[in-house]
């Protein structure tokens, strides 16, 4: 038993569904490109070149993703580790990631890394 919805009810139904559409945009497609809140602070070129190139899909990336600031004084994973963060096939291990969270609290006063413990492993765990 079905009853035709009355006119009403499906003009708010659409009002609806248009105010929905419009919060959540037109849906997948490019990322907009995050603002810089400094347009001084210079940014890794290559690297926002290169998580463009790595990236199989426009709604795959995140405006918060696809830039790196520079810094002459902080150094950059790639700096560190000898490659950027994400490139395809190149897993980043635990130990690598603790050298480079140590180089960063050595370069800065503003990072702190603090042993918490070991995992059952016997890996050390930090914050």
């Amino acid at each position: 038993m079905s009853a035709a919805r009355p006119a009403s009810s499906r003009l708010v139904l659409g009002l609806l569904v248009l105010v929905i559409a419009g919060l959540l945009g037109s849906g997948p497609g490019p990322a907009k490109r995050h603002r810089n809140p400094n347009p001084a602070q210079p940014q890794d070129e290559e690297f926002a070149r290169l998580v463009k190139e790595w990236t199989t899909r426009p709604e795959f990336i995140s405006p918060l993703v696809d830039h790196l600031p520079k810094s002459p004084t902080v150094p950059s994973p790639k700096d560190v580790l000898g490659y950027h963060i994400g490139t395809p096939k190149k897993l980043t291990y635990y130990d690598d990631i603790l050298k480079y969270y140590r180089t960063l609290a050595a370069k800065s006063p503003r990072v702190v890394v603090q042993s918490i413990g070991k995992t059952d492993e016997g890996r050390e765990c930090v914050s």
